[in-house]
């Protein structure tokens, strides 16, 4: 047995030699993907800051706005009201409005007519507000600012009858006690009062944001998806210690006692050390990007370098899974071009179904349970987690079935290489 553990030992030393030449090549071909990485990461917290930005909807205000009322009105809308956040009121001539409407840079504009405020000032309602838009238009912004014209039609409509009712009401009951003065007096108070309820509804509701997936931030989110693409992609330079390899090598070293099991064992330890090793300076790197982008992560409470680092023992769980995987490919299809081809697809398909790329909340429930199950979607739950400072001891237990499935079937892949009567590697590649 010491006998075995010794010949592992020495072929595990093997192996990191093999590594720390080929170390180079390695490091240059892994910084060119951290940076395609790291670039298309930036491109989407820029988007990303700008958001608030993109999703107000532009209103255009056409019409009679010089009216001092009416200006007024606006002027407390864009300032005051809540709504601001949400809806942009533009004012603008009507055929300004119309162009801009037809070009898409409006969701709608409204015309306010002449007289307009005396209709509503003297209860009359009889001048209304036009609203223009495109008859194509469908989607949450149209529907949301159908509701809201109705919505400020009826709130008009409804406060103007119940200040008109109890002013009337007043001179009718108590027109002896109070004076016409008076009487107007309370209509004003009370139209007050409907104005503090309308600028201060936002005490009605609480905005609670549940995130893109697992409370997880657009952020948060998008860092935990970027190093998964990373972890997927970094086995592509390892590709010399697994393609075109010659199994002389191997089959005496089993003839030696050491199994193909152990062999293999070797080799994916030594390719996942370094992996690991790899990733404190990579993790470093992003993080110090990040502060100096000004790209605050609310995951990451302290700061973004430590905020980055704290996610290494994820990384590391999340490492064992995916490598699993993407040695096995090697095992699988040992030359060169199929070996990197494999796995830059499996990389790309993984990095897809466990959404690296689109929120996986946007994909229908099945193929979430399915990419949450996979190793790439075991390996970003493993992420979000660590991001989230909680701890699913299922998760890594699935991470450690996937790792030891593979390594088993790798395995068995090279004793079944071995058992098939015929050449060496070498003379195979010599024949073709």
């Amino acid at each position: 047995m010491s006998g075995r553990i010794s010949g592992w030992l020495v072929y595990f030393r093997l192996q990191g030699k093999r590594i720390l030449r080929l170390l180079p090549a390695i490091l240059l071909i892994g910084v060119i993907f951290l940076g395609a990485v790291l670039l298309v990461g930036r491109s989407f917290f820029i988007s990303d800051s700008a958001g608030d930005f993109r999703k107000s909807i532009e209103i255009g205000v056409a019409g009679d706005t010089d009216d001092p009322m009416i200006s007024m009105a606006l002027s407390a809308l864009r300032n005051l009201d809540t709504s601001r956040f949400a809806i942009s009121l533009e004012t603008m001539t009507e055929k300004e409005a119309a162009a801009a409407l037809r070009r898409g840079e409006l969701q709608a504009y409204l015309i306010i007519p002449e007289g307009f405020y005396d209709s509503v000032n003297y209860y009359r309602n009889d001048v209304q507000i036009v609203y223009v838009s495109t008859d194509g238009a469908v989607g949450i912004g149209t529907v949301l600012i159908n509701e809201i014209a109705q919505a400020v039609g009826s709130l008009l409509l409804e406060s103007e009858n119940a200040v008109y009712g109890m002013q009337s009401y007043a001179f009718d009951r108590f027109g002896d006690q109070y004076s016409p003065a008076q009487i107007g007096s309370l209509g004003e108070q009370m139209t007050a009062q409907y104005a503090v309820a309308i600028f201060g509804r936002e005490s009605m509701y609480e905005i609670h944001e549940t995130g893109l997936s697992d409370s997880l931030s657009f952020r948060g989110y998008y860092v935990c998806a970027f190093i998964l693409l990373f972890l997927l992609l970094i086995a592509i330079p390892f590709h010399p210690l697994h393609t075109d390899r010659d199994d002389s090598l191997s089959r005496l070293l089993r003839l030696r006692g050491l199994s193909c099991f152990g062999q293999v064992l070797a080799e994916y330890l030594a390719f996942v050390l370094t992996v690991m090793l790899l990733m404190i300076p990579a993790l470093a790197g992003a993080g110090l990007l990040l502060r100096s982008s000004g790209f605050s992560i609310p995951e990451f409470a302290s700061s973004e370098i430590s905020g980055m680092l704290s996610l290494f023992p994820a990384c590391c769980a999340a490492i064992l899974a995916a490598g699993s995987l993407q040695f096995f490919l090697y095992e699988l299809f040992t030359g060169a071009v199929s070996g990197i081809l494999m796995q830059v697809l499996t990389a790309l398909s993984g990095a897809y179904i466990s959404g690296c790329f689109y929120p996986i909340s946007y994909f229908p429930a099945k193929m979430q349970a399915v990419s949450d199950f996979l190793p790439a979607g075991t390996a970003r739950l493993l992420l979000e987690n660590r991001a989230l400072g909680s701890y699913d001891a299922g998760i890594f237990l699935r991470a450690a079935l996937w790792t030891v499935l593979f390594l088993v079937l790798s395995s068995a892949a090279r004793r079944l290489k071995h058992s098939l009567p015929g050449r060496s590697g070498a003379e195979r590649r010599r024949a073709a």
